[in-house]
Order: C-alpha cells, then sequence, then structure tokens
C-alpha cells in the first residue's frame, strides 16, 4: 500500500468558506458551570451587553436564582427543579436581563449559564 505524505492529502482538501445562516444577527456564546450552596452566590455578573441568557440546574437539587442583581435565597426567584425534570431550566431571547445571575440551593447544586454577547 503506497503511503502518501500528509502535505500532500491536505493541500488535496478544499473547504468551502462558512456561510452564516442568519447574517443579521450574530451571537457569540459563553458558558460557564458554577458550584451553588446554602450562601447565595454571583454566577454572572451584571452584563449590559447580554443579547441572550439561559440558566440551567445540573445538579440533583432544587436552585433558586434572580436575574436583577438581587440575592438569591429560598423560595423567590426563578425555581430551577433538579436535573433532567421538567423546569431545570431557563431561556432568555427577548426582553434579556441584564442585571447580575445569582443563585441559591439549601442542599448544594450546579448550574450551567450560558450568555451571549
Amino acid at each position: 500500500m503506497r503511503r502518501w505524505p500528509a502535505v500532500l492529502l491536505a493541500g488535496a482538501l478544499t473547504l468551502a468558506p462558512a456561510v452564516p445562516v442568519h447574517a443579521d444577527r450574530v451571537v457569540v456564546a459563553h458558558s460557564v458551570l458554577v458550584v451553588v450552596g446554602s450562601t447565595a452566590v454571583t454566577a454572572r455578573a451584571r452584563n449590559t451587553s447580554r443579547r441572550s441568557l439561559g440558566i440551567i440546574n445540573d445538579g440533583s437539587a432544587l436552585v433558586y436564582c434572580t436575574v436583577d442583581d438581587a440575592a438569591a435565597t429560598a423560595n423567590s426567584g426563578i425555581r430551577l427543579a433538579a436535573a433532567g425534570t421538567t423546569g431545570d431550566r431557563v431561556f432568555f431571547e427577548a426582553n434579556v436581563p441584564l442585571g447580575a445571575v445569582c443563585c441559591f440551593s439549601a442542599l448544594g447544586s450546579q448550574v450551567l449559564i450560558l450568555e451571549g454577547r
């Protein structure tokens, strides 16, 4: 079997340039996994450039989050059920809150924050 040098093979592959599907709106997304405990944690700071926001409970305990710079406490804000169940996530693509995202979990959990700019 004849072996071709990798340089020749790489030159033979021609890739077409990527064409954006929606050229009018480009969102650069960032994600971060944050450990949440019985003390409110600021998962993401206030961001006036935020164009989308997603919060996903990736743990087995109930999580409460706020998106208006207020500290999260039990039974207030956005309630996220345990991972893998109905109500374990929330997404904002219109009327996106720009405030800090703060989360709280009495039993401890972790949340995945997806933020588009």
